[in-house]
C-alpha cells in the first residue's frame, strides 16, 4: 500500500521495530528451552497480534493462557482460520516448549505496541523482525533469503504490469522453483497466479507466514516440495487436470529463481546438452522448456556457470544461437548474506526486443558499502540504467556473433576490454610443449608458488626445489619464460637452462622468447604493467581461482618502443634495454635511501634497546624454571594416574589436563619468541613468513584458548562451506603463526577483559571463516571491471559489553590510546593492525546497537594463496 508516512510515524515505526528486536534477546525469560533457529515462533505470534486474537487472552495466566493459545485459530476470521490452523499444527511442538510465563510475556509485549502503526506497516515490520532473526543465525540465515534490494531488483526486471481492467484480466502465470523464503513472491504484483516450491520444511513454514504478512492471497501456491523431483506435475492444479503421461506440461509467462549455487543434484540427469549435474543447470535447461512463446526466465546464479566447460558450455551455446539470452549482469561478492562469492543475474527471453544482441552489465558501481562493510545494491539506480537502454562504460550491447567468436564465454569483463596498441605475445615467441613424464620420480617440480612476482628479481631459483614429479608433468630443457595460468597475475619468471631440466605443473606455461624482437627484462617489465593487467583481467575465467586460457594469453598485446613496422626491431631493442637500465638504477637508489632511513631509526632506538635488553635478561631464568617445573610435573603424573592425559578439567568445554599442558607450553614458546625477536616494541619484520595451512592452525588455536577461557564463555567456530568446497579443505596463506597468534590473543583478551565482565552472564565468542572477494581499490590498486582478489575473512564476534561510545577504530589502533573501564592503553589494537599489515591483509572493527546479539566484531582479511 502506497501512502504518505508522517515523520512522527517514522519514529514510532523505528521504536516498534527496536522493541520487537529486543524480544529476541530475552531468551532467558521467553525462549529458555528453544534453540536460536526456533525463535521464528515470534513471527507466528506477530501474525496473531495483527488478527486481534491475542487481546482477549492477555489477562490469562498459567495453563489457562496455554489452552487459549492452543485453540487460538478458532478466533481468527473465517477466511484466515484454515491458514492459522495449519500454522498452529505445524508449530505446536515449539509452542509447547515455551513456558507459560514466556507465552504471557510475549502476548503482553505485543499488546503494548502501537496497534495502529503495527497494522498500517505490518509487512515492513514483519520483514524487519525476520531479517533480525536470520542475522542471529549468521550465514545460515542468509541461505534461504535474498536481501530485499536484490529481490526487488529481480522482480523489476520481470516488468510484470499491474492489470488495470480486472473484468478483462489475463493472469500472469509465475513459477518460483527453489523459492526459499518466498523472496520474489512478496515483491511480485498481487494479481498474478504464483506457484513456489521450497524443499526445507522450516523455511517453507516461515515463507508461508511471510506471504501472509504481505497479504499475498496466492500463498496457497507456495508448496513444500522438491523442485527437481516435482518440476512437471505440480502445476496441473491450475487447470484442475489429472496427470496423464502424454499431457503437455503447463507453460509459464515467468520463471524466477535463486537456486543453490553449484549444489550438485543427488543423481545426475541426462539433459539435451549433456549431463545435468547441479541445480543451476537444471533450472535453466528445464526452465526454457516450461516458458510460453513469449515467456521470460530470470535466474540469480553463480558466475561459475558463465565460464564452465562441458554440458554447461553446450547450454550457453544453445542460448546464444537460439537468441534466447537477453541480459547478463555481473555482481561483486559480499552482496548476498550467505556467501562472499560474486554472482550474476541471467535474463532469458523468448520475445527479445533486440534480436541478435545481448546486454552485458557490470553492476559493481551500484553497490553501496556501509561503514560496517555491509554491501547494499542500489537497485533503483540500476533499474534506471537498464530502462535508459544506452551503452556506457558499464552497459554494453554485444552481438551474438562476438559471443560465438569468444567460444560462448559469458564472463562480463571479456566484453569490456579496452583497445590497446602493441604486438601480440604470439608474435614475440612461441609455447614450448616439452615432453611428458611417464614415471614418478623426484626432481625440480615447479609450482606457481615457486614463480616470482618481481619486476627486477625474476630469475627462477631451483636450488632448494626437490619434489616428487607427478605423471604427465611437462619436462623443459631450454631457457624460457614461465607464466602462471591461474590466480591474479602471470608471475612472469625466467628459467635459465644450464643443463638440468625442470618439470612444470599444468597451470604454468613455458614460453620461448624471440630475443631478436624483444628483450627478456623488458618483456617481463611490460607484463607487470597496468595495460597488460587490464588485458589479463578481461580474459580471466573463474571467480575464486581465476584462470586464463593459453589461446587468450597469447592474444595479450605488448607495447614495443620505436617499432615503425614489424620488420624493424633493432631500434626497438635498443630502447627496450635503455628503459630496463633506467628502472634498475631507480631501484638501486630507492634501496640506498631505505637503508639510510633504517640506520637512522636504529641509532635513535639504541637507548630503548639497552633498557629492554636488561628486562629480557632478567626474564630468562624464571621462564626456564617454569618450563623445567612443568616437565617434571608431567613426568610424575603417570605414577598418579595412567589416564591423566584424558582427565577433563571442564566438562562443558571438553578440556583435558593434557590440553592444559599443551596450552602452557605453547604460551611459553610464544614468550620466548617475543623476547628473541623484538628489541624494543613488537617488530614484525623479525618474523619470517611461510606457507600456513590456516584451517589446521585455527582448529589448534581454538583448542588452546578454550583451556584458559572463562567458564561462562562459549567459543564457536563456523566455517562457510564455500571455503571447503572451493579450496578442498586446505586454505593456505603466507604468514607467521607466532604473529597471527599474538594478534588473535589480543582480540580474545580484549573481549575477556572489556566485554565479558559479568560473571553470571552467558557470553559467546564466535569465530567465523568465510570467503571475501576484495576490490583492488581497497588495497590501493585501481579497479578493473570484474576484478577482485580472494581473501580469507576471519571474524571474531562477541555479545558482551560494547565498545565505549565515540571510541573509533582509528583510536583503537592508535598507539597508547586509553579506553574502557580498565583504562588500559591501546597497544593491543596497534599491534594487531601492524601484524595484519605485515601479512598484506586488512583489519577492521564493526560495532552495532545493543539490540543485535553480537555488538562487537573484529574482522581480518588475509590473501589466499593456494
Amino acid at each position: 500500500m502506497n501512502r504518505e508516512i508522517k515523520p512522527k510515524e517514522i519514529a514510532t515505526i523505528a521504536t516498534l521495530k527496536n522493541e520487537l528486536g529486543r524480544i529476541l534477546h530475552s531468551k532467558n525469560d521467553l525462549f529458555r528451552d528453544l534453540s536460536s533457529d526456533e525463535y521464528y515462533i515470534i513471527l507466528y505470534f506477530l501474525l496473531l497480534q495483527r488478527e486481534g486474537v491475542l487481546k482477549p487472552i492477555v489477562n490469562n495466566y498459567g495453563d489457562e493462557i496455554r489452552n487459549k493459545i492452543n485453540n487460538i485459530a478458532d478466533g481468527c476470521a473465517e477466511d484466515k482460520s484454515v491458514l492459522f490452523s495449519f500454522l498452529q499444527y505445524e508449530l505446536r511442538l515449539i509452542i509447547n516448549r515455551i513456558s507459560n510465563e514466556g507465552i504471557y510475556q510475549i502476548v503482553r509485549i505485543l499488546e503494548s505496541l502501537d496497534q495502529e502503526v503495527l497494522k498500517e506497516n505490518f509487512s515492513e515490520i514483519f520483514d524487519d523482525l525476520l531479517y533480525k532473526l536470520l542475522r542471529l543465525q549468521g550465514r545460515y540465515g542468509g541461505e534461504s533469503i535474498l536481501p530485499p534490494e536484490m529481490s526487488r531488483f529481480v522482480c523489476a526486471l520481470a516488468d510484470l504490469k499491474p492489470i488495470d481492467k480486472p473484468e478483462v484480466r489475463s493472469f500472469d502465470f509465475v513459477y518460483n522453483p527453489f523459492a526459499g523464503l518466498a523472496s520474489f513472491g512478496v515483491f511480485l504484483p498481487k494479481d498474478i497466479l504464483y506457484e513456489g516450491q521450497e524443499i526445507h520444511k522450516t523455511t517453507w513454514i516461515i515463507g508461508k507466514m511471510r506471504l501472509m504478512a504481505h497479504d499475498r492471497e496466492y500463498s496457497f501456491g507456495y508448496k513444500n516440495e522438491n523442485s527437481v523431483e516435482n518440476w512437471r506435475n505440480f502445476n496441473l492444479a491450475f487447470r484442475g487436470q489429472k496427470h496423464h503421461e502424454n499431457m503437455e506440461p503447463f507453460r509459464f509467462d515467468l520463471i524466477i529463481s535463486n537456486p543453490p549455487f553449484r549444489m550438485r543434484l543427488r543423481n545426475n540427469i541426462s539433459g539435451h546438452f549433456g549431463i545435468i549435474k547441479n541445480c543451476e543447470h537444471f533450472l535453466l535447461e528445464k526452465g526454457i522448456e516450461s516458458l510460453t512463446a513469449d515467456g521470460k526466465l530470470i535466474a540469480v546464479i553463480s558466475q561459475a556457470f558463465l565460464v564452465s566447460l562441458g554440458s554447461e558450455q553446450n547450454l550457453r551455446q544453445y542460448l546464444v544461437e537460439s537468441d534466447l539470452l537477453e541480459t547478463v549482469i555481473s555482481f561483486p561478492g559480499g552482496v548476498l548474506w550467505n556467501t562472499g562469492i560474486p554472482f550474476a543475474v541471467l535474463v532469458l527471453n523468448k520475445n527479445k526486443s533486440k534480436k541478435g544482441i545481448v546486454h552485458f552489465i557490470d553492476a559493481k558501481k551500484f553497490i553501496d558499502v556501509s561503514s560496517s562493510r555491509e554491501k547494499t545494491l542500489n537497485d533503483f539506480a540500476l533499474i534506471s540504467l537498464i530502462k535508459n537502454n544506452k551503452e556506457s562504460d558499464i552497459f554494453r550491447f554485444i552481438s551474438n556473433q562476438i559471443i560465438i567468436d569468444q567460444k560462448f564465454y559469458l564472463n562480463v569483463p571479456r566484453y569490456f576490454q579496452k583497445q590497446h596498441d602493441g604486438i601480440k605475445l604470439n608474435e614475440l615467441g612461441n609455447i614450448i610443449h616439452g615432453s611428458r613424464v611417464m614415471e614418478t620420480q623426484k626432481s625440480k617440480f615447479i609450482r606457481i608458488r615457486n614463480l616470482k612476482d618481481d619486476l627486477l628479481d625474476f630469475q627462477l631459483e631451483t636450488e632448494k626445489i626437490v619434489d616428487e614429479i607427478p605423471k604427465q608433468a611437462l619436462k623443459i630443457e631450454e631457457s624460457c619464460l614461465l607464466m602462471a595460468l591461474r590466480w591474479k597475475t602471470l608471475k612472469p619468471t625466467y628459467f635459465n637452462y644450464k643443463g638440468s631440466p625442470i618439470f612444470l605443473s599444468g597451470d604454468i606455461i613455458a614460453f620461448k622468447i624471440d630475443e631478436s624482437k624483444v628483450d627478456v627484462s623488458y618483456l617481463i617489465n611490460e607484463l607487470h604493467s597496468e595495460y597488460a593487467a587490464d588485458q589479463i583481467e578481461s580474459f580471466k575465467t573463474g571467480v575464486i581461482v581465476p584462470t586464463i586460457r593459453r589461446v587468450d594469453l597469447l592474444e595479450i598485446k605488448i607495447k614495443l618502443p620505436d617499432l615503425y613496422n614489424q620488420n624493424k626491431y633493432t631500434e626497438s631493442l635498443n630502447e627496450q634495454k635503455a628503459k630496463v637500465e633506467g628502472l634498475k638504477e631507480a631501484s638501486v637508489r630507492m634501496k640506498l635511501l631505505e637503508a639510510e632511513r633504517n640506520a637512522l631509526a636504529h641509532g635513535l632506538g639504541n637507548l630503548v634497546y639497552e633498557n629492554f635488553a636488561s628486562i629480557k635478561h632478567s626474564l630468562g631464568k624464571p621462564l626456564l624454571n617454569i618450563g623445567s617445573s612443568l616437565r617434571n610435573i608431567e613426568k610424575a603424573l603417570p605414577d598418579i594416574s595412567k589416564d591423566w592425559e584424558t582427565i577433563k578439567l571442564n566438562k562443558r568445554l571438553d578440556v583435558t589436563l593434557k590440553d592444559s599442558f599443551n596450552s602452557i607450553y605453547s604460551s611459553l614458546e610464544q614468550v620466548h619468541s617475543l623476547l628473541k625477536n623484538n628489541e624494543r616494541d613488537l617488530d614484525v619484520t623479525n618474523y619470517s613468513v611461510s606457507e600456513v595451512d590456516f584451517l589446521k592452525f585455527i582448529k589448534s588455536y581454538i583448542r588452546k584458548i578454550k583451556v584458559s577461557q572463562k567458564t561462562n564463555v562459549q567459543i564457536n567456530l563456523d566455517i562457510n562451506p564455500d571455503l571447503i568446497h572451493l579450496f578442498d579443505k586446505k586454505i593456505l596463506i603466507n604468514g607467521n603463526i607466532d604473529l597471527i597468534e599474538i594478534a588473535f590473543n589480543n582480540i580474545v583478551d580484549n573481549a575477556n577483559i572489556h566485554a565479558f565482565i559479568e560473571p553470571n552472564q552467558h557470553y559467546k565468542l564466535n569465530i567465523n571463516l568465510s570467503l571475501e572477494i576484495v576490490s583492488p581499490s581497497k588495497l590501493g590498486v585501481e579497479d578493473t571491471i570484474g576484478s577482485g582478489l580472494p581473501f580469507l575473512k576471519i571474524e571474531f564476534s562477541n555479545n558482551g559489553v560494547p565498545f565505549p561510545q565515540n571510541f573509533t577504530f582509528e583510536k583503537f589502533i592508535r598507539k597508547n590510546t586509553f579506553a574502557g573501564l580498565t583504562g588500559n592503553t591501546g597497544i593491543g589494537g596497534y599491534d594487531i593492525n601492524e601484524i595484519i599489515k605485515y601479512h598484506e591483509g586488512v583489519f577492521g572493527l564493526i560495532t552495532r546497537e545493543a539490540i543485535n546479539e553480537f555488538v562487537t566484531t573484529y574482522f581480518i582479511l588475509f590473501p589466499i594463496i593456494n
